[in-house]
């Protein structure tokens, strides 16, 4: 069976990444699951295959994905933790 299935859902994403790294999933497997981001090339839009590891771990995140995750969650906490010093 085949399914394709497009979309921007980071939940989508990390589902997916979860499902690979839990061992209960047997169908969920680097190998079972292909994930491709798209992006601009130089001339019209470029497709390259996601590498995830048995972990459900993103090898290859092209910058500022999701606005920079890694970025974003750092400066949430960073404000929350402010936030909380302040008393509001």
């Amino acid at each position: 069976m085949l399914w394709i299935v497009e979309s921007h859902s980071e939940h989508l994403l990390r589902r997916l990444q979860r499902r690979i790294a839990e061992v209960e999933s047997a169908f969920a497997s680097p190998e079972n699951i292909k994930m491709y981001f798209c992006g601009k090339g130089s001339s019209g839009s470029t497709i390259r295959p996601v590498k995830v590891d048995i972990f459900g771990q993103i090898l290859d995140w092209p910058e500022n994905f999701f606005g920079g995750l890694t970025g974003d969650l750092e400066k949430m906490a960073m404000a929350a933790l402010q936030r909380a010093r302040n008393g509001r």
